[in-house]
């Protein structure tokens, strides 16, 4: 797997904060690298996944652990 681009990462995750289809396209792009089904057009913000907030914490922290 090749480096992750945290130039390119910072780049989108502030475009994903500011417009929900570009939130949308990254988070397809990351579950089709996770071996997952991308969602469909037809899915909305509704449709997600409520993450609670430990799940996103503990995340954030492996993927700054991984970034050290």
């Amino acid at each position: 797997m090749a480096a992750l681009n945290t130039a390119d990462l910072e780049v989108l995750v502030e475009a994903a904060i500011n417009n929900r289809k570009v939130g949308m396209e990254l988070l397809n792009v990351l579950r089709v690298a996770n071996g997952k089904e991308p969602h469909p057009d037809t899915y909305g913000r509704g449709d997600l996944n409520n993450i609670h907030d430990s799940d996103w914490r503990a995340a954030l922290a492996s993927l700054t652990a991984d970034l050290a």
